[in-house]
């Protein structure tokens, strides 16, 4: 399993978007995020969306995608990030298949 660490959170070139640097082991990857506005109800709402790519990348390790889209929307909100930031480890689909099953209770048998 690799170390993941979210290393910068920059304004992106598009209005409301942020580019997300990641260091996965060795590799880096940048990821693009934009912030949308709508109404539902009567009340606005923001959204936050990725680029595919970013889902492909971490699909299997959704721990990393809650930490992420947490700093992003603390990036929004006008927080100051302390950076770099640990994420996690990041597994394979069978490592994360693994863990997921260590993780889950087991079932009893009545």
């Amino acid at each position: 399993m690799m170390n993941v660490k979210i290393l910068a959170v920059e304004s992106g070139k598009e209005p409301d978007s942020l580019d997300v640097l990641l260091s996965i082991g060795e590799d880096k990857k940048s990821f693009k995020f934009l912030r949308e506005f709508d109404v539902i109800g009567g009340h606005q709402i923001q959204t936050i969306k990725h680029e595919d790519k970013f889902w492909e990348t971490f699909k299997f390790n959704q721990h990393i995608v809650f930490k992420v889209t947490e700093l992003v929307l603390g990036k929004y909100r006008g927080e100051v990030l302390e950076l770099p930031a640990d994420l996690g480890k990041f597994g394979t689909q069978v490592e994360a298949i693994a863990l997921q099953k260590a993780r889950s209770p087991s079932v009893r048998e009545w």
